[in-house]
């Protein structure tokens, strides 16, 4: 909707040229030549200028008026023009970490229809598997008693691969069960496109391993960075006491993992270089992901996560 009203109001306030008529386009032809007609096409005449809509408003094709601000030069500030007043007169939602025009409410139907089908698929699944299995897998997620008393017991397989940890074929077992459990580790991995030939599906192992959703919340010492660290450090100083581990502990731990993902993310690449696309193609085989890190045990890896 912003685009439309944009180029819309940008023909009104910038000035547009005069339509032109249009002819119709002949048909595409088969093979390396169209054949030849058997009579030459009649011309057609020009239809001159199209006619404006009689009584159009911007709300009547619609778009919003009152998202304007007629204040703001649209020559100058076209965005401000087109959007100033609505974005001056819009709260974000209590519940909501940003809102925009029309997609908000586009997201809140599909959730609500999804919500609607998943509770059916839990408490009248029918004879379809799918179904089935669809409310299982809900109704075991949306069972809070069930979890709680659970505590951390379904943890202890991925816990104990964990403790076993002592050098890289161990650590190399535990990152293969922990992904293949989908729990993240060092690096992500999974299916993606092959940047260089749209028709295959290959693996791609891509920078991971940090906490937080940029390396600059490591390297950068700004009071917003600083306040997301100590946050993160918090949330896992909880997590650690929940699975057991003492207080004083938990928070020397806390440091030790900060600090591993700081030298993690000292050898990631920050967001500018993320967006070259060739910086970030290196199609290697097997043999060569091998190669490139001797020190993991690959083939248990593969074999593990399948």
């Amino acid at each position: 909707m912003r685009s439309a009203l944009s180029l819309i109001l940008l023909a009104a306030a910038c000035g547009s040229g005069k339509p032109t008529s249009t002819q119709p386009m002949p048909p595409p032809p088969s093979g390396d030549r169209a054949p030849a007609p058997d009579k030459p096409a009649e011309p057609v005449a020009d239809q001159g200028p199209q006619k404006p809509i009689k009584n159009a408003t911007l709300a009547s094709i619609g778009l919003d008026p009152e998202a304007i601000d007629r204040k703001a030069d649209p020559c100058d500030d076209f965005y401000q023009f087109a959007c100033g007043n609505w974005i001056a007169k819009t709260e974000i939602p209590a519940d909501k970490p940003a809102t925009m025009r029309s997609f908000v409410a586009i997201q809140d139907r599909n959730d609500d229809y999804l919500h609607d089908m998943l509770e059916k698929a839990r408490t009248s699944p029918g004879t379809d598997p799918v179904m089935q299995k669809l409310g299982a897998f809900y109704g075991s997620c949306m069972d809070e008693a069930a979890i709680a008393k659970a505590g951390i017991k379904p943890l202890q397989p991925l816990l104990a691969a964990i403790n076993k940890v002592k050098d890289a074929k161990s650590l190399s077992s535990a990152v293969a069960t922990l992904e293949a459990a989908g729990v993240g580790t060092l690096w992500q991995f999974g299916p993606i496109e092959d940047s260089a030939d749209a028709t295959r599906t290959i693996a791609g192992i891509d920078q991971g391993g940090i906490g937080v959703p940029d390396r600059d919340y490591y390297l950068v010492d700004e009071p917003q960075n600083k306040a997301v660290r100590d946050a993160y450090a918090q949330v896992v100083t909880t997590m650690l006491v929940a699975a057991g581990h003492k207080a004083d502990a938990a928070k020397q731990e806390t440091a030790d993992i900060l600090a591993l993902e700081t030298e993690i993310a000292k050898v990631s690449k920050d967001k500018v270089a993320r967006r070259d696309p060739k910086g970030t193609y290196n199609k290697i085989d097997r043999a060569g992901v091998a190669k490139a890190m001797p020190h993991f045990d690959w083939e248990t890896y593969w074999k593990t996560r399948g």
